[in-house]
C-alpha cells in the first residue's frame, strides 16, 4: 500500500517493450505489518532490463529496510519539538521584559543604552521566529499541521500583509506597492498560515533589495486559481540555486548571504503550506535584475476531511 493505494504487479512490472534498463517504480517509507504485529518501513525500487525476454526476468525489485532510519528521524523530530517548546516560554518572558524596559525607561536612558535594549529585543524576536519555524517544521514532518480553512477575501489578506511591512520597507528605502483588482474571487484558505507565506515572501523581497529599489505584489486569475506574484528589483538568485530554493535548510551562497540571518526554513515552510492548500509555488529570477516569487491557490479547492472548515453561519431571524 502507498498512501492507502494498492501497489499492483502491473505497477512493478508493466507489460511493455523497453530499449534500455530503466526504473519503472519507486516508493519510500512503505508500511508493512509483520506477523508479530510490528510495523516496518521499506523503500522499494523496481527496474526492468532491456534483455528481459531472453533471460526470463520480468523485473528486478529491490527492498531496503528504512525502519531504523525512520526511527532516528522520529527521535530527531521529538528532540527539536521538545527543545523548541522549552525555549519558547522563557523567550516570551525575555521579550516581554525588554519591551517593558523600552517603554518605561526610554526617557531616562542615554541613546547608546537604548540602542543596547533595542538590539537585545531584535535578537530575542529573531530567536522567537526561529523557534516557531522549528515547531512548524516538526508539525509539517509529522503531518500534524492542520489547516483551519474559511472563506476569505484575498484582497483583504493582501492589504493587511502589505500594511504590516510598510515600516520595514520605509526603513530600507524600498517602494512597496500592490497592484490588485478591486474585486477578486473569495477563496478558502487558512488566513493565519497563508499570511505566513505572504509575510515570508514580502519580507525576503524587501531584505534582498537594495535601497531605492521596489517590491510589487500583484494578482491574476488563471485556470480557476488566484496567482499571486511578489516581484522585486533585488540581487536575484543564481540559476543553479533555483531548483533547491524551496529545500529545507538551503541557503543561497554569495551576495545574498551577506547580512542575512536566515535559516533556510522560511521558503520550505511556505511551500509546505501552499501544498496543503492544493496550490503551487515557484520562482523566476535573474541575477542583478530581481526575482518574482509566485504561488497559486485554487478558487474552489477540494478540501481534505482532516482540515477544519469554519463557515460563517448567519443567525436565524
Amino acid at each position: 500500500m502507498q498512501n492507502e493505494t494498492k501497489i499492483t504487479a502491473k505497477d512493478l512490472c508493466p507489460n511493455r517493450k523497453i530499449t534500455t534498463d530503466e526504473i519503472v517504480f519507486s516508493a519510500r517509507d512503505l508500511k508493512f505489518t509483520r506477523p508479530d504485529g510490528k510495523d516496518i518501513y521499506l523503500n522499494l525500487t523496481s527496474s526492468q532490463i532491456d534483455n528481459a525476454s531472453s533471460t526470463g526476468i520480468g523485473c528486478i525489485c529491490v527492498f531496503q529496510d528504512a525502519t531504523r532510519e525512520r526511527e532516528l528521524e522520529e527521535m530527531k523530530l521529538d528532540f527539536v519539538s521538545m527543545a523548541a517548546h522549552e525555549l519558547r516560554t522563557p523567550l516570551t518572558s525575555v521579550r516581554g521584559y525588554l519591551s517593558l524596559l523600552k517603554e518605561e525607561l526610554a526617557p531616562s536612558l542615554k541613546p547608546d543604552q537604548m540602542s543596547f535594549i533595542e538590539k537585545a529585543f531584535v535578537s530575542a524576536t529573531q530567536l522567537t521566529a526561529l523557534i516557531e519555524n522549528l515547531l512548524n517544521i516538526s508539525n509539517i514532518e509529522r503531518g500534524s499541521l492542520k489547516l483551519e480553512v474559511e472563506k476569505s477575501s484575498w484582497r483583504n489578506i493582501l492589504e493587511n500583509n502589505v500594511k504590516n511591512h510598510l515600516d520595514f520597507a520605509h526603513e530600507r528605502n524600498i517602494k512597496l506597492s500592490m497592484r490588485v483588482a478591486k474585486k477578486l474571487p473569495e477563496i478558502y484558505v487558512d488566513r493565519f498560515r497563508i499570511s505566513e507565506v505572504l509575510s515570508n515572501l514580502i519580507n525576503n523581497a524587501i531584505t534582498y533589495t537594495s535601497p531605492g529599489g521596489s517590491v510589487e505584489i500583484s494578482v491574476e486569475t488563471k485556470d480557476n486559481a488566484l496567482v499571486t506574484h511578489v516581484k522585486d528589483t533585488g540581487n536575484g538568485i543564481p540559476e543553479e540555486a533555483l531548483p533547491k530554493i524551496f529545500t529545507k535548510f538551503f541557503r543561497v551562497s554569495g551576495p545574498l548571504e551577506q547580512g542575512s540571518k536566515g535559516t533556510g526554513l522560511g521558503l520550505y515552510i511556505a511551500k509546505s503550506i501552499v501544498d496543503m492548500h492544493k496550490g503551487a509555488i515557484w520562482v523566476e529570477s535573474k541575477v542583478n535584475v530581481g526575482s518574482t516569487f509566485s504561488f497559486s491557490l485554487p478558487i474552489n479547492p477540494k478540501v481534505e476531511t482532516d482540515q477544519i472548515i469554519r463557515e460563517k453561519i448567519k443567525p436565524s431571524a
